[in-house]
């Protein structure tokens, strides 16, 4: 018997591609190789890849459209000028209803307004936009996308500026193959090229399995493995496949590596807690709901990633492991002061 569909939400769908894109946009690796191999050279051999790191957005908002997955990451220049370098990250899953243009230009004036605030010199900002949508996407210059063909006389009274699109509609899967080295980068832009294709998905969970197979060592790398899982079942829910039909459906090097992920990933990483963690959503799965209780372990498996976290890598910020963990700066908060407080066990039934 099928189980029954969940019907998300076009909102939730965004989200579902938005959480995924904030996890690993959140390891540094995958910002360096957006920058390495996606923007012009006049760029990628100018910028100190080394001295990458996140900074916050939350004074940033969306006012024109929601956004999700706004990530921030500021760079020196290694002509040593003393300039801020900002690379502005923003996923567009459907094709943008508002221009982008309008958008990025509303959080770089937010920006520019936070140098103000805090007596800095105005940042240099270059946004990257990846899109993965089904409709076709064709990026324009603001001036074509706002005002068509004005008078070349009028252009110079205009706001103008480029933004990079990375554009996953049009890009084959050779050209991601060639462009883009194995890695987590690699993994996440086939992971939403097939978003919509899950039989073409599985074609590549060899490739995916095998970056995070050598890095099983690092609690990081594990937690983004479990996303992974959790991300291909919640498509599968959406479309309303079991996992085992689906998996019936791939060739056997694709079902084998697939079947290691699941073994990894539900029986090896944090066995004990996570089978406690398992029960106690099925005891209370049992009292208000089949899902409600499934969930209930998802939230107890992603507290327990979030105190692996700050138990390897204290120095992170709220903000950091909050992005990458899919909560809030205050639930991170919380858990912090707890571990502190030596309160790090899992939270009682009662």
């Amino acid at each position: 018997m099928r189980k029954k569909s969940k019907k998300l939400s076009k909102r939730k769908i965004a989200q579902l591609y938005d959480r995924l894109v904030r996890l690993f946009l959140g390891f540094t690796e995958v910002p360096q190789g957006v920058i390495r191999y996606y923007t012009p050279k006049s760029v990628s051999q100018i910028v100190d890849l080394s001295s990458l790191e996140p900074i916050s957005s939350a004074h940033i908002s969306g006012r024109f459209g929601t956004s999700y997955s706004d990530v921030i990451y500021q760079a020196r220049l290694k002509t040593g000028n003393s300039a801020r370098l900002l690379f502005l990250f923003e996923h567009k899953s459907t094709r943008p209803e508002y221009p982008v243009h309008l958008q990025l230009l509303d959080y770089i004036k937010q920006l520019w307004e936070d140098d103000l605030r805090h007596k800095r010199p105005p940042s240099l900002i270059i946004s990257i936009v990846l899109y993965h949508g089904e409709r076709p996407w064709v990026h324009k210059t603001l001036i074509e996308e706002m005002f068509g063909k004005p008078p070349k006389s009028l252009q110079p009274y205009i706001p103008n500026f480029r933004y990079i699109a990375i554009n996953l509609n049009e890009m084959s899967v050779e050209d991601i193959l060639k462009k883009t080295p194995p890695g987590y980068l690699q993994n996440l832009f086939i992971l939403l090229k097939f978003a919509r294709n899950l039989n073409q998905l599985g074609q590549h969970l060899p490739s995916i399995w095998a970056v995070f197979k050598k890095r099983l060592f690092d609690i990081r790398a594990r937690m983004l493995g479990q996303s992974t899982v959790n991300y291909i079942e919640n498509l599968l829910d959406m479309n309303d496949i079991s996992v085992s039909e689906w998996m019936k459906q791939l060739p056997s090097f694709a079902r084998e590596a697939y079947e290691e992920m699941l073994a990894e990933y539900r029986q090896r990483v944090l066995p004990e807690e996570m089978e406690k963690a398992e029960i106690r959503g099925i005891e209370k799965g049992r009292k208000m709901g089949r899902e409600e209780g499934r969930e209930e372990g998802r939230e107890e498996m992603r507290r327990l990633f979030i105190i692996n976290i700050l138990s390897e890598n204290p120095e992170w910020s709220d903000a950091r492991i909050a992005a990458l963990t899919d909560t809030t700066e205050e639930q991170v908060a919380h858990i912090r002061q707890q571990l502190a407080q030596g309160k790090d066990g899992p939270p009682s039934d009662n």
